[in-house]
């Protein structure tokens, strides 16, 4: 069996170029001279060793904080609204 010229971190490096450098996947694969079935089965193989991590997002508790403060406001908007139209509807 023939051995392929890219090492498994060289092929890793390439896909991780793609979304580092916003290419297409064809300006990828003409770039480093192979074929768009070569890039897919490397993809797939590289997410099929490592499971999806979750993303650390670092203002959700700022963001938290924010959406339960306009809840609040929405919820004493509403309440006012209910309370006008029940006046106006008198």
């Amino acid at each position: 069996m023939r051995q392929s010229k890219f090492p498994e971190e060289k092929r890793i490096q390439i896909l991780k170029e793609k979304d580092e450098l916003q290419l297409t996947t064809e300006e990828l694969c003409s770039k480093h001279k192979i074929s768009m079935g070569t890039y897919y089965i490397w993809k797939r193989n590289y997410e099929a060793k490592n499971e999806p991590v979750e993303i650390e997002r670092p203002f959700s508790d700022d963001l938290k904080k924010e959406n339960n403060t306009l809840r609040r406001l929405y919820i004493n908007l509403s309440e006012h609204n209910y309370e006008l139209a029940k006046f106006l509807n008198k």
